[in-house]
């Protein structure tokens, strides 16, 4: 029988056949113990099938109808086979030597359920720029109230996590923004996390990332605040951290509102997030735009 794999990298893709050799030639080519890949084409109608049927049995191939990513994840996640999964976006890539730097840190940090690096940002013009850089991690309680209030960030590709921690913790199927602070804000609250400012990834920025689409956040509304705080999922210390971060979330939903135009909505989740945790709002950015959502041919911040 051969041996098993250390790593699962799933990627998920959709209609991503441009970019999606860039992240699979990452994870196959790179140093380090032995990995399989799982790419899950989420319904694509591009060329994605053609490219991966390129690789034959160097990957595990699964398709299934466009259900979003959040099920294509789960989907990898369920052939995973691995002891640590890390999932990483069809449009970026690992760097050459992140699983080594995963692997020395695993062994260095045996009660870690999650470890992650930092990373660096590629313009749509070529120009690279440093992510930010990871700070030393505390107790789960203050690491997951630390990467609420935006101390820190994890992304897909900079972190390797238990696989068992997924048997509890799913990606959020119907939720369309956020769905990976979901995760990684559960696992961080339940598990020993280390960090290391070592960069693993890539990330590649352009106009087709999801991150841009005001509209899709707006849309989405509170379905991540009532994701994260799964009272079957979170301590109780880390459920009375949710008037805080929903009163944040309504803000950021405000923001996304004022910049469609969309005055009135971006009024009425500002007065949500005053009643959720009034001291949030209080802050004179986020008082800027709320006076400048009454006059709608001032420019939003």
């Amino acid at each position: 029988m051969p041996a098993a794999p250390r790593f699962s990298v799933i990627i998920p893709t959709y209609n991503y056949g441009r970019y999606v050799s860039r992240a699979i030639d990452s994870a196959l080519d790179a140093l380090g113990p032995m990995r399989e890949v799982i790419v899950v084409d989420d319904g694509s109608t591009d060329n994605t099938t053609d490219v991966l049927a390129g690789y034959g049995e160097r990957i595990i191939a699964e398709r299934q109808p466009n259900q979003g990513v959040s099920a294509a994840r789960n989907r990898g996640l369920d052939s995973a086979t691995g002891d640590y999964v890390i999932c990483l976006d069809a449009d970026d890539r690992l760097l050459p030597d992140a699983f080594t730097i995963f692997e020395s840190m695993i062994i260095a940090h045996p009660d870690a359920g999650l470890v992650f690096g930092g990373y660096v940002s590629v313009e749509e013009d070529g120009r690279v720029k440093p992510g930010r850089i990871p700070p030393q991690m505390r107790s789960p309680l203050e690491n997951f109230r630390d990467y609420l209030r935006h101390r820190f960030t994890i992304g897909n590709g900079r972190a390797a996590i238990r696989r068992e921690l997924f048997d509890r913790i799913r990606y959020p199927v119907g939720v369309t923004h956020g769905e990976d602070l979901v995760v990684f804000g559960q696992i961080l609250a339940n598990t020993p996390a280390v960090s290391t400012t070592d960069c693993v990834s890539e990330c590649f920025d352009h106009g087709l990332r999801a991150r841009r689409n005001f509209e899709r956040f707006l849309k989405n509304g509170t379905r991540t605040i009532e994701a994260l705080f799964d009272p079957d999922l979170l301590p109780q210390t880390a459920l009375q951290l949710r008037p805080e971060f929903e009163a944040r979330w309504l803000m950021e939903l405000a923001r996304a509102a004022h910049k469609l135009g969309h005055m009135d909505e971006a009024r009425r989740l500002y007065h949500r997030a005053f009643r959720c945790q009034w001291q949030q709002v209080l802050d004179l950015r986020q008082m800027g735009r709320y006076l400048r959502s009454y006059w709608p041919d001032r420019k939003a911040a």
